[in-house]
């Protein structure tokens, strides 16, 4: 065999080279992707909804007619505002409560719409207060009449027959 027929040998060293950098890409990949990783609940937090904040944008309207639409409501206090969202609570088989809350924009519309408190709506006198802010776990509880329907396991000593 001439020397123009046989294959070169490169070193083992020369062959790892190209392969180094290949590996110095995937390093910078996977540390790219850290750090998009590391991001996403910072972006998650930032874009989740305070509801804190959201309440003290928002107001209670009470003594709401039973037909009011939360077209009519967004209507009524347009001039206060930019209107986020209406809702109106209801029980079963969308019977409304008579009551409404309504969002705002910005926290300033807040105190505008607190000067529309006694105005009227069909004709009923509306009335306009500060949403308050639930304290989570706070739960009041009325006490029951019957001690005893409280644990229904439990029965007075007097009930229990000795023998």
């Amino acid at each position: 065999m001439s020397e123009e027929q046989q294959p070169q040998q490169t070193p083992l060293a020369s062959s790892t080279e190209p392969a180094a950098e290949p590996n110095q890409d995937l390093a910078q990949l996977l540390a790219d992707l850290d750090q998009q990783v590391d991001s996403i609940p910072n972006a998650m937090q930032a874009s989740a909804p305070n509801p804190v904040d959201a309440d003290r944008r928002s107001i209670y309207v009470g003594n709401v007619d039973y037909v009011t639409t939360e077209e009519e409501l967004k209507y009524h206090f347009q001039n206060c505002g930019i209107v986020n969202r209406v809702t109106i609570p209801g029980v079963r088989k969308g019977t409304p409560k008579g009551f409404a809350y309504v969002e705002f924009a910005q926290a300033s519309s807040v105190d505008t719409a607190l000067l529309l408190n006694g105005s009227y709506l069909h004709n009923r006198e509306i009335k306009v207060t500060h949403k308050r802010t639930n304290i989570p776990g706070l739960r009041v509880r009325k006490a029951p009449k019957n001690p005893y329907l409280m644990y229904p396991y439990a029965k007075p000593h007097y009930m229990y027959q000795p023998y």
